[in-house]
C-alpha cells in the first residue's frame, strides 16, 4: 500500500514550485506551467494527467455579452502566467483584446467565486461546480465561454515529478500513478459513490455535484490511461509560443515535457480501458 500525505496549495503554480524544490514528491498543476518550466530548463517531467481536458468556463457579470465587452473590465486572476490568467487571455483574444485592454485583479483560488458574487471582479474562470453555485446565488451572472470549446485541444493538467525524485523512488511513484488510474475508472463506474465522496470532502451539495458529475463524465474529462495525448500537449506548447509565454527558440518537444514510461509501467498492471473510444487517452 501507499502512505500518502495530501497538501493543498494556492494554485497549481505554487504546487509546481514545491515539486521543483523537491519539497513534494509529486505535484499536480495545470499543464502550461509544467511546459513553461521545462522550456526554462526545469529538471521535471510530466508523468500523468487525471484530467487532460479542460473543465472550466468563464463566468461574467451580466452586462458582458461578447468577448469584446471585456474591454476595461476587472479580470480576476491568480498571477500572470498561471491557469486562470492564461485562459482569460484566450477568451479575450476572441474579442481581439490583450491584457493591455483590461484590468487584472488578483484573487485567491478559494475566493474566486466570492469575488465575482460581490462585484470585486467582473470575470471568473470557474470549474463546473463553482459555476453552478455562482449562477444559483447570483442569477444575473452568465457563462460567456466554455473554455473546452475555446481551446478544445488544450492540455489541462498534469502530475509532475523532479527527475531526481523519479530516479530515487520510481517504484512508489509508479504505484501512485497506478492508483490514480484506478481512481478515475472508479469515477466512471460508480456515480452515486463518487458524488457522495465529493460532497463529503469538497464542500458542495449533492444538487451541485450531481449535475457536475454528469457534465464531466459525458465530456470524457477524466483520463483512464496516461492522459497525455501528443496532439494536446504539442498544441498547448504551440499556443504558449504564440502567446509569448515561451520563446520560439526555447520551444520544448513532447519528449522533453513527458516521461511516458511511468504510465506505461502502471498500465501493465491495470490494463487498458476498452469499449469506449472517446476515453482512449
Amino acid at each position: 500500500g501507499l502512505d500518502v500525505e495530501l497538501l493543498g496549495f494556492e494554485g497549481g503554480t505554487q504546487a509546481l514550485r514545491g515539486g521543483i524544490a523537491r519539497g513534494l514528491d509529486l505535484a499536480w498543476s495545470s499543464g502550461d506551467p509544467i511546459i513553461i518550466a521545462r522550456a526554462r530548463g526545469g529538471p521535471i517531467r510530466a508523468l500523468y494527467s487525471s484530467a487532460a481536458k479542460l473543465s472550466v468556463s468563464m463566468v461574467v457579470s451580466g452586462e458582458i455579452k461578447e468577448p469584446k465587452d471585456l474591454r476595461g473590465k476587472k479580470i480576476g486572476i491568480q498571477e500572470v502566467g498561471a491557469f486562470v490568467e492564461v485562459h482569460s487571455r484566450n477568451v479575450m483574444a476572441l474579442g481581439g483584446l490583450t491584457p493591455r485592454d483590461v484590468q487584472y485583479v488578483t484573487v485567491s483560488t478559494a475566493g474566486r467565486v466570492q469575488a465575482l458574487l460581490i462585484g470585486h471582479v467582473d470575470t471568473g474562470i470557474l470549474h463546473v461546480e463553482q459555476g453552478i453555485r455562482a449562477l444559483k446565488r447570483k442569477p444575473s451572472l452568465r457563462v460567456l465561454a466554455n473554455i473546452w470549446e475555446v481551446v478544445p485541444d488544450w492540455w489541462y493538467s498534469g502530475v509532475m515529478v523532479h527527475e531526481k525524485t523519479l530516479a530515487e523512488d520510481r517504484r512508489a511513484i509508479v504505484g501512485a500513478i497506478r492508483s490514480m488510474m484506478r481512481a478515475n475508472r472508479f469515477i466512471y463506474q460508480n456515480r452515486d459513490e463518487t458524488v457522495r465522496i465529493v460532497v463529503k470532502h469538497g464542500g458542495y451539495s449533492p444538487d451541485e455535484i450531481g449535475p457536475t458529475y454528469d457534465i464531466l463524465t459525458k465530456g470524457g474529462i477524466f483520463s483512464v490511461h496516461d492522459g497525455m495525448p501528443r496532439k494536446m500537449i504539442e498544441y498547448t506548447i504551440e499556443k504558449l509560443v504564440e502567446n509569448g509565454r515561451i520563446p520560439r527558440d526555447k520551444r520544448p518537444t513532447y519528449e522533453q515535457v513527458v516521461d511516458a514510461s511511468v504510465a506505461r509501467e502502471a498500465l501493465e498492471k491495470v490494463g487498458r480501458w476498452t469499449g469506449e473510444p472517446r476515453l482512449d487517452y
